[in-house]
């Protein structure tokens, strides 16, 4: 409970000082009254309500966040409303629920539609509100870079190629991530689409559609993910 906390007193003689608890649980709380001809004080005990204390970003790197309580969620949980100052950099759903007897929960804040654009980063400020408390984090949304993409080195021409990717720091947007695998040679192996879910960061079981040949033919395959690109040689057999 902060402290140095002072009030004024009306006409009546009343007065009233309003905080609010930084901690849950039992309190004291301890008044003086000075510059008067009768100094006094006295105390009284109660138990200080759970309450938001914080949300913070999960890294630097990530577009997570997770809202903190400042003790256990009671029976029922605890909603928490959450907003952002831009959602095309940082998608937030409209609320999260601390589950009774936690202290906190992942928010699920995802990054917006803006995600890979210029500049590398971006600044944004998310808001949680409960029970009357407001909290708020500026954070930086960083550029989503491609960590590995990891095709069969070799297959027969006619057959699916499989592969997988992974992203780097963050995973996919609000509403996914499409991105491309082409070739340079795009008789034997033609431009493809896929779309990477919301929330993940890797695309495993993937397979490109391959085109028969009469030799062993190496073919340069590239990913181009957000901008990013990553050009791995395989192997395409009659």
């Amino acid at each position: 409970f902060p402290s140095g906390a002072t009030a004024t007193t009306n006409a009546s003689g009343q007065a009233q000082v309003t905080a609010q608890p930084t901690t849950a649980g039992p309190l004291t709380i301890t008044a003086s009254v000075t510059g008067v001809s009768t100094p006094a004080s006295f105390s009284e005990t109660g138990t200080a309500p759970v309450a938001l204390a914080s949300i913070t970003q999960d890294s630097n790197y990530q577009s997570g966040t997770t809202v903190h309580l400042s003790g256990a969620a009671p029976a029922g949980g605890v909603v928490v409303s959450l907003s952002t100052s831009d959602s095309s950099i940082e998608y937030v759903p409209a609320t999260v629920t601390v589950p009774a007897g936690q202290t906190s929960a992942e928010t699920g804040s995802l990054l917006g539609s803006l995600w890979g654009q210029t500049p590398t980063s971006k600044t944004v400020v998310v808001t949680a509100v409960s029970g009357g408390v407001t909290k708020t984090l500026t954070m930086n949304v960083p550029f989503t870079t491609v960590h590995s993409f990891n095709p069969n080195s070799s297959v027969q021409g006619g057959q699916a190629l499989g592969f997988y990717m992974e992203t780097a720091f963050n995973p996919a947007p609000y509403g996914g991530a499409p991105y491309t695998v082409s070739s340079d040679q795009p008789a034997i192996i033609p431009t493809q689409s896929f779309t990477l879910a919301a929330g993940q960061s890797n695309d495993f079981g993937r397979s490109l559609a391959t085109n028969p040949v009469s030799t062993n033919t190496t073919v340069n395959i590239t990913l181009n993910y957000d901008g990013v690109t990553w050009t791995i040689p395989v192997t395409v057999t009659p």
